[in-house]
């Protein structure tokens, strides 16, 4: 074979590269086009983001004013303020102030609704008497002014006109001039009357709005130092301003026809003030028709914009050197064709490894992860979160539970004293949990399954073929304990105490036992060691509606889990009915529990459905038996879709986070306590969710927001750990130094960290 010419050589070579480069030119092309096609639809995207947070932000308030008008429903349709409203200055009498006292107390047991309310007070104005009536005042209206503030006449005068007058209701209303304090305060008026129909309203229910609790709930859209809110009525009225009032309170007018002309879906615009450009974006309330008009630097909203871009930058440098090595090594593949096969075996050998290898890991997490499936599962089977045929199958596969439908299963809950612990460290309470564990499996045998909810409770689900109602069972099972009972405290000094609830076959149910069991182990009394459910005196005197099950129906409810709804109520009749036959009194407490309960799962109802709210207040504050209140329950869980997933549930945690992160007490304990899980199961949810573990996820977002301060405000170093949820400074330089590679102070003095 003739050797190949040298300039042949270079000229075919030449021609190898000429023609891979014509590739290369329409990737650079393809990527330039797709980097802008990208950046607009980033633009969009994100302007589409803001404006959906700032619509959720404006349904919270919503919420809010919606509360407002159920809490005046409630309060016109008590019979004894109509009593009182209804009289006269002529007609008072001994019975007016008896009237008065009835009517504190009413409100008083209203007032837990004030905490969910950006209030600082809430009072009744009865005009017929000149009259005003509070939880905590029934008093004259000279008297109720004298305990608030003195005011000038002039002042006074305005005062009374702006708060006995009707034409002025529903309205956010300047009243900082009037308030007990300095700070700026709105007040809200709603006709007292049982219904918005009646032409005469026999008072005015008073709120009084705080101007930083009503700004907290638009801090989702205000983060920005140079933000700002205007509100006006839909009459075109200022109601309130919130942000940055002094850059914008002036030209706000000749702003807002530019929202009002925009012809976009999300009606947002943009304007040039002072050499910077913003954004305003209106919003317009479904409840009561309200503008909302936000304005935001653009560069705040944008403020990714410009990594995007270097990211593209940087993926079309990469495509660019990475095409010319292919160039160059395609074509110096045409003349070494068995160089290059022997490269690709090679190649190809090496993945195998790596597969093998990941294989191998991959099998060693598994095997890790078990215990903590384990430890979910049996936390769902307690709590009741076990409702579908599958759940079923998957759970008794993975924890092969014998005798499902024939056996009968008890929950035993097992506590020591706290006190017994307080001294241990994590080492030796870690090895008392074991020693616990081994005599558990030692005395009621390895098939049993156990549940750790607290650091001193351990629950034990046994099964026997008997139910737990027969005298026999019980007697077998307390002998058992108490065998169990005398050597832990002979050998290991340690105290302990159980509660045994009654028996079911069906898993889903399984989490009643364990009910009765918490309930049998709280009325352990002195040198007493064990308590059956079944043998309990109950008393007409106090009503059973417990803190947990509280938190189980909204978790079934929230499920839509039918079944698991009218089996609480199943059981919340026979406690309180069948067995204790409470009062009348009672069972009214008993049903204002439940009523509460049902109020805030509503206000967690993102979205609900035309004409839910009217209906279902108006069938809440009338309704006056269990079966109303379960059918109330029934039609609530009928507004949550059907399958809500770990996904749902670990975003309504995350929103929770992010609004709670400056918290230096936001752990694992006090998440699954907010949102009623165990700490092993949402440890496990949210890194299956999420990809990360729940203490890398909140450092991560405490570093982001770390470096908004450093970067945006003047925030003195000293106090910077306090904002961002560190219980010293230390921990957050440490930990500060510990992601970026360099301290607070040199970050803010160069802008720069040192990765």
């Amino acid at each position: 074979m003739k050797p190949i010419r040298t300039d042949k050589k270079r000229s075919l070579l030449f021609r190898f590269v000429t023609s891979y480069s014509s590739i290369l030119l329409f990737v650079l092309v393809l990527g330039l086009f797709f980097m802008i096609s990208l950046t607009n639809t980033y633009r969009s995207s994100t302007y589409r983001q803001n404006t959906t947070l700032f619509e959720n932000c404006i349904k919270d308030f919503d919420t809010s004013l919606r509360l407002f008008s159920t809490l005046t429903t409630q309060i016109g349709s008590n019979e004894t303020i109509k009593a009182l409203s209804y009289l006269t200055e002529e007609e008072k009498t001994y019975n007016f102030y008896a009237l008065g006292k009835e009517s504190m107390e009413y409100l008083s047991n209203l007032m837990s609704m004030q905490g969910m309310l950006p209030i600082d007070s809430f009072y009744v104005y009865l005009p017929e008497t000149e009259y005003f009536l509070s939880p905590a005042q029934f008093a004259s209206k000279e008297m109720f002014y004298f305990q608030r503030t003195a005011l000038a006449d002039e002042l006074a005068i305005k005062r009374d006109t702006l708060i006995a007058s009707y034409d002025n209701v529903m309205s956010l209303l300047p009243f900082t001039e009037y308030s007990v304090n300095s700070a700026t305060v709105y007040l809200y008026k709603i006709p007292l009357a049982a219904t918005f129909s009646q032409s005469y309203h026999p008072g005015i229910a008073c709120f009084e709005l705080n101007a930083d609790a009503l700004q907290q709930n638009f801090d989702d859209v205000l983060t920005s130092t140079s933000s700002y809110l205007y509100i006006a009525d839909n009459f075109g009225t200022h109601l309130a301003s919130m942000g940055n009032t002094a850059t914008f309170s002036t030209i706000i007018e000749s702003l807002l026809p530019l929202a009002d002309n925009s012809t976009s879906e999300f009606r947002h615009e943009e304007f040039k003030q002072g050499g910077k450009k913003y954004t305003i974006t209106k919003s317009t309330s479904g409840f009561n028709g309200w503008d909302y008009y936000l304005i935001q630097p653009s560069a705040y909203l944008l403020n990714d914009l410009s990594a995007y871009r270097t990211t593209y930058v940087i993926a079309i440098t990469a495509v660019l050197i990475i095409s010319f090595l292919m160039i160059f090594s395609l074509s110096r593949a045409n003349t070494k064709p068995y160089e290059q096969m022997h490269s690709r075996l090679e190649s190809s050998h090496k993945e195998n490894i790596i597969l093998q290898e990941k294989n191998e890991s991959l099998q060693g997490v598994l095997a890790k992860q078990r215990p903590l499936v384990y430890s979910a599962y049996v936390a769902r089977i307690m709590k009741g979160a076990v409702s579908s045929d599958n759940d079923i199958r998957e759970i008794n596969d993975f924890l092969k539970i014998e005798g499902l439908g024939r056996l009968n299963y008890q929950v035993l809950l097992v506590s020591l004293r706290l006190e017994q612990l307080d001294d241990l460290n994590h080492y030796q309470l870690q090895e008392y949990e074991s020693l616990l564990y081994r005599c558990f499996y030692q005395y009621f045998g390895s098939q049993i399954l156990i549940y750790h909810p607290d650091v001193n409770k351990f629950a034990l689900l046994l099964s026997s073929e008997t139910k737990t109602e027969d005298p026999a069972c019980i007697a077998s099972i307390r002998q058992t304990f108490t065998e169990l009972h005398n050597y832990l405290l002979e050998e290991h000094s340690l105290w302990t105490f159980a509660g045994l609830g009654d028996s079911n076959t069906m898993l889903p149910y399984f989490w009643k036992s364990y009910q009765q069991a918490l309930e049998a182990s709280a009325l352990i009394k002195d040198d007493h060691f064990f308590q059956s459910y079944h043998d309990l005196s109950r008393s007409s005197e106090t009503y059973y509606y417990p803190y947990e099950m509280a938190s189980q129906l909204t978790t079934f409810i929230q499920a839509a889990n039918t079944i698991q709804i009218n089996e609480i109520f199943k059981l919340i009749t026979r406690e309180n009915v069948t067995y204790r036959s409470i009062s009348e009194t009672n069972l009214q407490w008993l049903l204002s529990d439940l009523r509460t309960t049902l109020i805030k799962i509503r206000q967690n109802l993102s979205e609900r459905p035309e004409g839910l709210a009217e209906d279902f207040d108006k069938r809440l504050t009338k309704e006056t038996t269990l079966e109303g209140m379960q059918q109330l329950a029934l039609q609530l869980s009928s507004c949550y879709k059907s399958g809500n997933t770990g996904n749902q549930m670990i975003s309504s945690i995350q929103n929770y986070i992010s609004k709670n992160y400056h918290d230096p007490d936001l752990s694992l304990k006090k998440i699954s306590e907010v949102f009623s899980i165990s700490e092993s199961y949402f440890s496990y949810l949210f890194k299956a969710e999420t990809g990360r573990n729940f203490s890398e996820y909140l450092e991560e977002l405490r570093m982001q927001q770390a470096i908004y301060l450093l970067k945006e405000t003047d925030t003195p170093l000293s106090e910077l750990y306090s904002h961002l949820g560190y219980s010293n400074p230390n921990s957050f330089r440490r930990a500060f130094k510990k992601v970026y590679g360099s301290s607070p102070k040199a970050f803010r003095h160069t802008g720069e960290t040192s990765e």
